[in-house]
C-alpha cells in the first residue's frame, strides 16, 4: 500500500512540476508575442506533457515503484496544475489584467 501511495505522489509531484514549466514557457511566449502565439505555447506544453508521460513509461521497469499509481499520479499532476494555471490565466485576462503576469510565476 506504501509503494501505491508513494508512487501516485512522486508522479503528481512530476506532474505538477511539469505542468508548471509548461505555464512558464507559455507566460514567456505570451509576453513576446502575445495573442499570435498561443498556439506554438500550446504545442509546447503539449511536448512535454507527452514528454513527462514518455518518460515515467519508458522508466516503468527501472523505476522501484507500481507503474499504474505513478502515471496516474503523473497525469493528474499535468491536468489539474493545467487547470488551474489555465483559469488563472482567464481570470486575469477577463479582469483587465496581463497575461504575462499569470503562470508560473510573477
Amino acid at each position: 500500500m506504501g509503494d501505491i501511495l508513494l508512487g501516485g505522489l512522486l508522479g503528481a509531484l512530476l506532474g505538477v512540476a511539469v505542468a508548471l514549466l509548461g505555464g512558464r514557457i507559455s507566460s514567456a511566449v505570451l509576453q513576446r508575442k502575445g495573442e499570435s502565439g498561443i498556439m506554438a505555447a500550446m504545442a509546447a506544453r503539449l511536448a512535454l506533457d507527452a514528454a513527462a508521460l514518455g518518460a515515467v513509461f519508458l522508466a516503468r521497469r527501472a523505476l522501484p515503484l507500481p507503474f499504474e499509481p505513478t502515471i496516474i499520479g503523473t497525469a493528474l499532476g499535468l491536468s489539474l496544475t493545467g487547470i488551474l494555471l489555465g483559469w488563472r490565466l482567464s481570470r486575469r485576462l477577463a479582469h483587465g489584467g496581463k497575461a504575462a503576469d499569470t503562470e508560473g510565476g510573477e
